[in-house]
């Protein structure tokens, strides 16, 4: 399947999703006009979804450290916040370490 056509079909609606997105910006877990204007667009055809195998939806999080020292403090704290969050919205999760 050649990408670069498709792509370049919605280069203007995706410029013109991208510009409204940028301009009505949203915090981080909060992005309800980020998602109901994507989900819109998709519905009527403005946006193609492409690669659908490469990005499969699933519940909880998955985070990949890849390093061969110790994870360092702020970092787990930080993944056991996001961990917080996720469980408080009702998904399960878990971490190691």
């Amino acid at each position: 399947m050649k990408l670069v056509e498709p792509i370049l079909s919605f280069q203007a609606e995706i410029e013109a999703i991208r510009r409204d997105l940028h301009a009505h910006p949203e915090l981080s877990w909060r992005e309800d006009r980020t998602s109901d204007a994507v989900v819109a667009a998709l519905q009527d055809g403005r946006l193609r979804r492409v690669l659908a195998g490469w990005s499969p939806t699933v519940p909880g999080l998955f985070l990949y450290y890849a390093s061969r020292r110790h994870m360092r403090p702020a970092l787990r704290a930080f993944i056991d916040c996001l961990l917080d969050r996720d469980l408080e919205d009702g998904a399960s999760g878990t971490a190691p370490g």
